[in-house]
């Protein structure tokens, strides 16, 4: 297990493999329930930085989505400029309003933060795709008992993360995958989520139930019979 990182404004990748994260981890500026929705209002393709897989750099100028036509317009480099048009919309961090508790930014006060940081666009036919779902992902058991906004956060960051998993089939490669009963076959339509890539059949693991597991021949016995 690794992390990936992206510098937006390069669009360089980083990843740090687990084992070398618990020497020495480090929290994060900020989590996804700061992330807030905003709305694209132009879009300018940066071609002089080299793309890199599936991720452009672009001048974005975005408002919050609660402010569209009367809220203060963002100017913000980004590397979803592949993904992004004018009229859709995008989570994405208010760097600018934040309260940063964090030992490294206080370290450098000369640090010039942006001041909104694009995170991922926001597809209206998520939703409807996370309900048809026929997978799932194995969960280690919860140790203490959680308040119902820490579980609501968490069951939040683990539909986005299938969420990643559905767009991007080289991470799901390295990710185990479990069917979750009944027809495997998803429907889905096609829409205007390009990057979207249905698991299929191959890619899960399919449980045998313990009832399965006692009707299951003996492989002692073929041999027996074989012989």
């Amino acid at each position: 297990v690794h992390g990936v990182m992206i510098d937006p404004v390069t669009l360089r990748v980083s990843q740090i493999p687990g084992f070398l994260y618990w020497k020495d981890p480090f929290d994060s500026m900020a989590d996804t329930t700061q992330l807030v929705d905003y709305y694209v209002l132009d879009v300018d393709i940066d071609y002089s930085i080299p793309q890199n897989g599936k991720y452009v750099f672009a001048d974005v100028q975005v408002c919050r989505s609660t402010e569209i036509g009367k809220g203060k317009v963002y100017c913000c480099k980004t590397h979803l400029g592949k993904q992004l048009s004018v009229g859709c919309f995008v989570k994405g961090y208010a760097v600018s309003q934040m309260n940063f508790n964090c030992p490294v930014v206080a370290q450098h006060k000369r640090l010039e933060l942006p001041d909104v940081v694009l995170v991922r666009k926001i597809f209206g036919s998520q939703l409807k795709k996370r309900k048809k779902r026929r997978w799932k992902l194995r969960e280690l058991p919860k140790e203490v008992d959680l308040k119902k906004g820490e579980m609501d956060k968490r069951e939040q960051d683990k539909q986005e993360l299938m969420d990643d998993l559905e767009r991007d089939p080289e991470f799901r490669s390295k990710v185990n995958i479990y069917a979750d009963g009944g027809d495997t076959a998803s429907e889905f339509t096609v829409d205007e989520d390009e990057d979207f890539h249905p698991v299929t059949r191959d890619e899960m693991i399919h449980e045998v139930s313990d009832a399965e597991e006692e009707e299951a021949p003996d492989p002692r016995e073929k041999m027996i019979v074989e012989r």
